[in-house]
């Protein structure tokens, strides 16, 4: 019996440590709804982006090279900045290959 009135105390303890940093900011429903159905729409859009410009341009040892660099099995292992890092680097790839530029991070190619 004892051993539960400490664990009690214990919780309150917590609770008002919690309770004493302030309210949180209060989200609409609405708007709480669009977050969490923005987030997996905009995994999956990632995802399927990088496939296809893997595959469209070759570039899978790119993504290859990012999975075993992060340790990730795979592209849905990757947490969200991992994606987008990867994204924006292979959109750079496709920006610098459809304006005949060369890749910010390589050497010239001519």
């Amino acid at each position: 019996m004892e051993e539960r009135r400490q664990l009690v105390g214990d919780l309150r303890a917590v609770l008002r440590a919690a309770l004493a940093r302030g309210p949180v900011p209060e989200l609409s429903f609405e708007a709480r709804t669009r977050l969490a159905a923005a987030y997996p729409f905009r995994r999956r859009q990632a995802i399927r982006e990088i496939t296809h410009l893997a595959d469209r341009w070759g570039w899978r040892r790119v993504v290859d090279q990012t999975l075993a660099e992060t340790g990730a099995h795979g592209l849905k292992s990757l947490d969200a900045d991992q994606l987008e890092a990867l994204l924006a680097r292979l959109r750079t790839f496709e920006d610098a290959l459809q304006t005949a530029a060369d890749p910010a991070d390589a050497p010239p190619a001519r």
